[in-house]
């Protein structure tokens, strides 16, 4: 006989594991990604092999750390998109 295991996981029903605000926080964050070109040089490093730039790399790491700073915040702040809570990407002369 099987037996569900309770614990885990699990999250209780008066918490949304995954809330909606959480979910737009971390679309905004591959927006900003995007936006940098991340897409680009993440499949030129899958076909070619040849790194992503530093630069976008250790931006990429700045913009998780916002995302996961920012989803610890109670409650998020209404104007999360704001560039002030986000690093910017401006150094673009390490792409290539």
């Amino acid at each position: 006989m099987l037996r569900v295991i309770e614990g885990g996981l699990h999250c209780p029903a008066a918490q949304d594991c995954a809330s909606d605000a959480v979910v737009k926080l971390r679309g905004e964050g591959q927006r900003r990604l995007r936006q940098a070109g991340i897409e680009r040089y993440e499949s030129r490093q899958r076909v070619t092999g040849r790194a992503i730039p530093p630069s976008l790399k250790f931006f990429k790491l700045q913009i998780e750390f916002a995302v996961q700073a920012l989803s610890q915040m109670s409650p998020l702040p209404a104007d999360y998109m704001s560039d002030r809570y986000w690093p910017l990407h401006e150094n673009r002369a390490d792409l290539g």
